[in-house]
């Protein structure tokens, strides 16, 4: 089946980034110590969020509109290419230009030296981006893989050689982390060439439609992005230390680990959902949400119980103070993990307004809690956990009942096994077993 096959991939794919993103981790801890760590995490949420204000849903476009064959393929690939530039280099701009005149005690504690290094990478990551959603919304998956997977493998080896070899710090990292971004950029432009002609014309009608539906999937995917970053700017502005984003990036890193699962399915079920008739997308995405669901609670499990040994390990004992925060995200993450499959079920039925309003409202609810945890009660890094898992479990509740109405389906068929699942999972391991050892 290809969608098992292409989930297969996408997965292993996560599992590379997933090792590059704990050299990373491991890497910048151990190095950099909590405050480098800190630094290291804002200024990578920072450009990250700069890269989702500059896209306006250009790549969700992409792939809603090549699933539907509506736009063509090189009309889709020039207007991302002058997309990122254009509006990359823009949000540059007003960036450092208000960062200068309105500096914000959310950003405290990070140099402008380092935002100026780190800030130009933000074309390139949006070029990266958009093309790989091309990929997508063409259905070429180990495609689409490849140039996810580019960045974290050649950045962790270039971290590597700059702080072991080279002794070097915070300023060089992010010298080598902006000049990988440049190289994937231009390297992902590149491999399409040799699929669809690169040619520079901006096509004003095709763009119009593109983010016409792109924005509404664009401002969910900001907010929900914002929901699971935003409490760092809090975190900094009410501790006011630096060190404190360092030990909370380290237990959000590792919580989110649950999510290569949900995150390599539902990257396959956007395109398979964009390309499926109504009754197809009703039928299969109850199925795929209750197998995601199964697999990372068991995964989460093992993670709870090892965790007070990894983390030592990893990023030595002064990074314990992680765990707390840690063991508090994981309900949450898993309400995450949960939502994944829904929240590409209803994009690719062209209904990316729902996720949009409960992303606002997960969002409001979010600071809200975050503020009166971290600056009324002072409960810290715990009440950072706290009011995350608490608002992602409150908004995967609101998509599970508007998915119950759109899919026709009910509790039962996403939430109990079925004995033909307990099948699936035998057949599959079976068949890995038997490729496994015909090799």
């Amino acid at each position: 089946m290809k969608f098992i096959r292409d989930s297969l991939i996408t997965l292993i794919t996560r599992i590379l980034m997933l090792i590059c993103g704990l050299a990373i981790l491991a890497l910048t801890s151990r190095m950099l110590g909590a405050e480098g760590r800190g630094i290291y995490a804002m200024v990578v949420l920072i450009v990250t969020v700069l890269k989702m204000v500059s896209s306006l849903g250009v790549e969700i476009g992409n792939v809603y509109f090549l699933g539907r064959n509506r736009i063509e393929g090189r009309k889709l690939l020039s207007n991302s290419i002058v997309f990122s530039f254009t509006l990359g280099s823009l949000v540059i701009f007003l960036f450092l230009f208000f960062q200068h005149i309105l500096p914000l005690s959310y950003l405290q504690n990070i140099s402008s030296k380092i935002l100026g290094t780190a800030v130009p990478a933000l074309p390139f990551m949006l070029l990266w981006m958009m093309i790989s959603y091309i990929y997508m919304g063409r259905k070429q998956i180990a495609m689409y893989n490849v140039v996810q997977v580019g960045h974290p493998v050649i950045f962790s080896v270039v971290l590597f050689f700059i702080l072991i070899v080279f002794k070097g710090d915070i300023h060089m990292v992010f010298v080598g982390w902006t000049l990988v971004h440049v190289l994937t950029g231009i390297a992902s432009l590149f491999l399409i060439h040799k699929q669809i002609p690169v040619r520079l014309t901006f096509y004003m009608k095709e763009a119009r439609q593109t983010i016409g539906y792109g924005i509404k999937a664009y401002l969910a995917n900001s907010l929900q992005f914002l929901n699971y970053r935003f409490n760092y700017f809090l975190i900094n502005h009410y501790l006011d230390d630096i060190r404190y984003v360092g030990y909370y990036s380290i237990a959000v890193a590792m919580a989110e680990l649950l999510l290569h699962v949900p995150y390599a399915v539902g990257t396959v079920v956007l395109p398979n959902v964009s390309h499926s008739t109504e009754e197809e997308a009703n039928r299969n995405s109850p199925q795929i949400f209750r197998h995601v669901f199964y697999i990372i609670h068991a995964l989460a499990l093992i993670f709870a119980v090892s965790a007070h040994l990894i983390f030592p390990v990893l990023f030595s004992e002064k990074f314990n103070y992680a765990l707390k925060p840690f063991y508090l995200l994981i309900p949450g993450v898993l309400a995450l993990g949960s939502s994944k499959v829904i929240i590409n079920d209803l994009a690719g039925r062209g209904k990316p307004r729902i996720n949009m309003i409960v992303a606002t409202l997960t969002l409001i609810l979010n600071i809200s809690l975050n503020i009166l945890l971290i600056g009324r009660f002072k409960l810290g890094l715990a009440g950072a956990s706290m009011a995350s898992s608490v608002s992602f479990l409150i908004g995967t509740v609101i998509l599970v009942v508007i998915f119950l109405k759109i899919a026709r389906t009910d509790l039962k068929t996403l939430f109990v096994l079925r004995r033909e699942d307990i099948t699936f999972y035998r057949n599959m391991v079976l068949r890995m077993l038997k490729r496994a050892s015909r090799s």
